[in-house]
């Protein structure tokens, strides 16, 4: 073997090839990097991709700009933020439906309960479901010309109402310096209640009610003027039965005129005068 070849050779054998750079792992996890960080650029401050149009459906009462209002300004999301500097972006991506469903139902104690969604790239849709009045509450305390609400089927009130606006059963309740817009006073045990009453009185006898008293007893008040005491404690479908026995059997429509009341706590009978 020459001296050339047995002692270069082996040193040029030793020698590794240079990798090259877009192949070394570094350079795929910088570029992944970088990529991540584009296509995040992208859909934070692309215009196809900013809040351009809310939508509102199901509102009757409810102003749709006060609404909007509050979803326009929940959409945006702030970046950074540094004294008075902010970084706001208006991307459909971050904006959080379920806060701007949070302040709806917040802002809003007519709405019972409202969808935010997000469609394609730039709208929201929010619909919205109003409560329905069931009746006006009053305080049991003092004159109810003032200082009524409408009542909702939950036991609900949203709205202050003047006694003689609608045509709606009037509710007296104990007062508390709590009550609320937006807040449960009435348990909805008690509204069932009240609503089989008024749904038997009126299709098996032509009944309304006007006023109830939310007591103990309950007292039901009719349209002709008399009144009826249920045990809010017992079976009120059994105090129904009883109540449609005596106004079958013993209480004449004519006779309904002159009676001042029907007694219905007693478990083992039932009375009226």
């Amino acid at each position: 073997m020459s001296y050339r070849k047995k002692h270069i050779h082996p040193k040029i054998k030793g020698l590794k090839k240079k990798k090259v750079f877009f192949k070394k792992p570094l350079f795929w996890v910088c570029f992944a990097m970088l990529l991540c960080m584009a296509a995040g650029g992208a859909l934070i401050w692309l215009p196809q991709f900013q809040i351009k149009h809310i939508e509102i459906s199901g509102n009757n009462n409810t102003n749709q700009e006060d609404i909007r209002a509050i979803a326009r300004s929940l959409g945006n999301t702030t970046l950074f933020s540094l004294g008075k500097f902010q970084i706001v972006t208006k991307t459909i991506f971050l904006a959080d439906t379920q806060k701007i469903n949070t302040a709806i139902l917040a802002a809003f104690p007519a709405i019972e309960n409202a969808e935010v969604k997000k469609s394609l790239f730039e709208t929201i849709l929010i619909t919205v479901k109003e409560r329905t009045p069931y009746a006006l509450v009053c305080p049991q305390e003092r004159d109810f010309t003032n200082g009524c609400f409408l009542l909702d089927e939950n036991g609900v009130i949203f709205q202050p109402q003047e006694p003689a606006q609608g045509n709606f059963i009037t509710i007296l309740a104990t007062e508390h310096a709590t009550w609320a817009l937006g807040q449960g006073i009435i348990e909805k045990s008690t509204i069932n209640a009240i609503s089989k009453i008024q749904k038997n009185l009126k299709n098996n006898f032509q009944i309304d009610i006007s006023q109830v008293n939310v007591s103990d007893p309950l007292i039901v008040t009719t349209s002709e003027n008399w009144k009826i005491y249920f045990d809010p404690n017992s079976d009120i479908d059994l105090q129904i039965t009883k109540m449609n026995t005596l106004l079958n059997n013993q209480i004449t429509k004519s006779a309904r005129k002159s009676i001042q009341y029907i007694y219905l706590q007693y478990k083992d009978r039932a009375y009226y005068k």
